[in-house]
C-alpha cells in the first residue's frame, strides 16, 4: 500500500478522534460563561438597589435580559422595581406579557397573576386586584401571598368577614399569628348589628373574645351587641372592662356606658340617675388618668353646670396641658356670662402650651378629627387615642417588627390559642363561590392600598 495513503488515512483517523473527543469529551463552558455575566449583573443590580438607584438596577436587569430572554427572572424584577418606583402602569404591562406569553406553565402565570394583584391594589384599583389574587387562589389555593393580599382589598373595602375568612385560611396553612383577626371579627360583629342580624353578631364577637379578650375594640363591640339584644347589664360590664384596659378612651366609651345606664333604669327613675350610677362606675376604676374626670365632666354639661365645674376643676389641677379640659372651661365660662372667667378660660385656651385635640395613632401618630377603631395611614387596628396622650412620643417605623419567620413556633403558639368555636365562626363566613367582582373597570379615584 502506498505510504502516503496510509499516511492520509491516519491523519483523517486521528482527526475524527479529535472530533469526536472535542464533541462529547471536553465541556463546553459557554453556558458557565454566560452565567458569571449574568452573576455579575445581578450584583450590580444589587448594589445599585442598595444604593437607592432603582434606574441603574433596571438598566443592568436589561443587559441580563437582551443576553437570555429566555430567563424570567429578569423580567419580574423589572416589572417589581417599576412598582416600587410607583410606575404601575408599566409594571402591569410586564408582568401581563410574562402572563400570556407563558399561559401554558401554570407556575410562571401563577406568579404573574400575583404580581398583577400587586401592581393593581398599588394602583388604586381595588377590583381588579381582588380579581387577580381569587385567580391566583382558584390556581393554588394554599398561596399565602394572594390569601394575605386578598384580606387587606377586602379589608380596605369594608368586607370584613372575607377579609376574616381569608386570615382564618391563613392561621389554617401554616399558623401565622393573625392579630387582625380578632379586630376584623369585632367588625364583622358590627356590620351584622347594623343588618339587624344579632345572632351572627354574637357569634363573630364570641369568636373574636375567644382571639383577645381584653381588647377595648372588641369589649365595646360587644356591649354595642349586647344593648342591641336587651341586654344592658352586659353592656355596663364591657365598658368598665374596656375602660379599665384603656382609660384614655374614656371620653368616646363613657357616653356608651351611660347609654347603657340609661337602658338599664326603671320606670321611675330618670336621666339624673343614670348620670350618677354612670359617674359612681367611672370614678370606681382606680387609675389616675385625667381623661377619665374629664369625661365625668362632659356627662354633666348638658343638665348640671356646677356639678360640671366641680368635675372639671381636679381635672385642670392635675393637667393644665389638656386642651380639651379648657375646651369645656371655656364653654362654661360663656355659659356663666362672666368675662372675667371668659378671659381667663380663653387665655388658657390659646397658650402655647395646649396639647392639640383630636385623636392621633399611638404607632405612627396619624391625626384624625374623630374617632375610630383603625388608623387610616397605617391600618393598624385599636391604636386611636386623644392626641394629647401621645404628644412628644416618637412613631414606631413598621419595619421595626417584621413578620416572624419561624412558622412552626409561631402554629403552635398561635394555633393553641385559637379556639374551636373561633375556627367554626370564621369558617362560616366563607361563601361557596370565589370571591371574585364581576366588574372590571378601575378605580381611578380609589386611594391606594396600604
Amino acid at each position: 500500500m502506498d505510504p502516503w495513503l496510509i499516511a492520509a488515512m491516519v491523519a483523517l483517523a486521528c482527526l475524527g478522534v479529535g472530533v469526536v473527543a472535542g464533541r462529547y469529551y471536553v465541556p463546553d463552558t459557554r453556558e458557565q460563561r454566560r452565567l458569571a455575566r449574568h452573576a455579575r449583573v445581578y450584583l450590580r443590580a444589587i448594589n445599585a438597589l442598595l444604593s437607592r438607584d432603582s434606574q441603574t438596577a433596571i438598566d443592568e436587569l436589561c443587559v441580563a435580559v437582551k443576553d437570555n430572554v429566555s430567563d424570567i427572572e429578569p423580567y419580574f424584577a423589572i416589572g417589581s422595581l417599576f412598582r416600587s418606583r410607583g410606575e404601575t402602569e408599566r409594571a402591569v404591562r410586564v408582568h401581563q406579557a410574562i402572563a400570556m406569553r407563558f399561559a401554558k406553565d401554570k407556575a410562571v402565570s401563577l406568579r404573574a397573576r400575583f404580581e398583577l394583584g400587586l401592581d393593581f391594589r398599588a394602583a388604586g384599583m381595588p377590583r381588579r386586584a381582588r380579581r387577580a389574587f381569587s385567580e391566583t387562589l382558584d390556581g393554588d389555593d394554599r398561596h399565602l401571598g394572594a390569601l394575605r393580599g386578598l384580606a387587606a382589598v377586602q379589608e380596605h373595602e369594608k368586607n370584613h368577614a372575607e377579609a376574616a375568612a381569608a386570615w382564618q385560611r391563613v392561621v389554617e396553612l401554616c399558623g401565622e399569628a393573625a392579630p387582625r383577626l380578632p379586630h376584623l371579627l369585632a367588625a364583622a360583629a358590627r356590620d351584622a348589628v347594623h343588618g339587624d342580624d344579632c345572632d351572627r353578631a354574637a357569634e363573630h364577637i364570641l369568636a373574636a373574645q375567644d382571639l383577645l379578650p381584653d381588647s377595648p375594640h372588641v369589649l365595646a363591640t360587644a356591649a354595642e351587641i349586647a344593648l342591641a339584644q336587651n341586654d344592658p347589664a352586659v353592656a355596663i360590664r364591657r365598658l368598665r372592662q374596656a375602660i379599665e384596659v384603656r382609660p384614655e378612651l374614656a371620653g368616646v366609651l363613657v357616653p356608651r356606658l351611660y347609654a347603657a345606664h340609661a337602658a338599664d333604669l326603671s320606670p321611675t327613675d330618670g336621666p339624673a340617675t343614670a348620670r350618677e350610677r354612670t359617674a359612681a362606675s367611672v370614678r370606681a376604676i382606680e387609675d389616675p388618668s385625667p381623661a377619665l374626670g374629664l369625661a365625668v365632666a362632659e356627662l354633666f354639661f348638658a343638665d348640671d353646670r356646677a356639678r360640671a365645674s366641680a368635675e372639671l376643676a381636679p381635672v385642670l389641677q392635675a393637667a393644665p396641658e389638656l386642651v380639651e379640659a379648657h375646651q369645656l372651661a371655656a364653654r362654661l365660662a360663656l355659659d356663666s356670662g362672666d368675662p372675667a372667667a371668659i378671659r381667663g378660660a380663653l387665655s388658657h385656651l390659646v397658650g402655647s402650651g395646649a396639647a392639640a385635640g383630636g385623636f392621633a395613632c399611638s404607632a405612627c401618630h396619624a391625626p384624625s378629627p374623630t374617632f375610630s377603631w383603625q388608623c387610616g395611614r397605617c391600618r393598624r387596628w385599636d391604636v386611636m387615642i386623644p392626641a394629647w396622650a401621645v404628644a412628644g412620643e416618637k412613631a414606631r417605623d413598621r419595619r421595626q417588627a417584621p413578620r416572624a419567620r419561624d412558622q412552626k413556633s409561631v402554629s403552635r403558639s398561635f394555633w393553641a390559642r385559637t379556639s374551636t368555636r373561633a375556627r367554626r365562626a370564621v369558617a362560616s363566613l366563607r361563601s361557596p363561590g370565589p370571591m371574585v367582582d364581576e366588574s372590571d373597570e378601575p378605580d381611578p379615584g380609589q386611594a391606594p392600598v396600604r
